[in-house]
């Protein structure tokens, strides 16, 4: 299934409500998909940080046998 980036683009301007509305879902539901999505992103980055600390360090990434994941 592929979602339309004109949707997304779309519901990212929608309140939780109208997204909750568009989506035929409760507005909880929208609530935890936010913050869901929030704390993805945020371990994304923290990883991405890690591994840029990594390669700053003598020796880089070679030494390191410790995985974020």
């Amino acid at each position: 299934m592929t979602i339309d980036p004109r949707f997304i683009r779309h519901t990212a301007k929608l309140s939780e409500r109208q997204m909750a509305k568009e989506l035929g879902c409760a507005q909880s539901t929208v609530s935890r998909i936010e913050n869901g999505t929030l704390a993805l992103t945020d371990r994304l980055i923290n990883a991405y940080e890690g591994f840029l600390k990594r390669q700053e360090t003598p020796g880089g990434a070679a030494t390191s046998t410790r995985s974020d994941f």
